[in-house]
């Protein structure tokens, strides 16, 4: 019995693991895979070139305005919740720029997909930090910083 406890703790440590690595993949790609789009997203928007540019800064700014409250959260609530919580946020930001009808909702949609990604570098690295020991989180947080450094050749 008490081998079946462990084998479900090593499980749920992988999966949550798991699921850092795969969100830490698609936080990277979406600022990736935009930059070749900025002159089709300005002609769809029918906006200029600065317009569109605009949208990576405002990420980036929507990542900055919130990094310091998720881990203030994570802190009371639990991290697992909270980067469950923050890739949600992500997606809905994901999908105000899919139904965007013009630049300006576009753009808001970025400052919210910035908002929700920044969860998977604070609360991501703090989760593998509480669920493995000192010299075995160091470790796989090397190994995870790898597989985020190519990823983004595969996606």
């Amino acid at each position: 019995m008490e081998q079946e406890s462990g084998f479900r703790t090593r499980n749920k440590k992988e999966i949550l693991l798991f699921l850092v690595v795969l969100s830490s993949l698609i936080v990277m790609s979406s600022t990736d895979m935009f930059l070749p789009s900025i002159p089709k997203i300005a002609l769809f928007f029918k906006a200029t070139d600065e317009q569109a540019r605009f949208m990576i800064p405002i990420y980036l700014f929507g990542e900055l305005a919130v990094a310091l409250l998720w881990g203030l959260i994570s802190d009371y609530i639990g991290r697992r919740k909270v980067l469950i919580g923050g890739i949600i946020v992500f997606l809905f930001g994901g999908l105000i720029c899919y139904f965007s009808s013009n630049i300006f909702f576009f753009l808001a949609g970025r400052f919210i997909q910035g908002a929700g990604a920044i969860v998977v570098p604070v609360v991501g690295w703090a989760l593998i930090q509480d669920i493995y020991p000192a010299d075995q989180s160091a470790k796989i947080m090397s190994w995870v910083g790898g597989i985020i450094s190519v990823g983004p050749m595969f996606v």
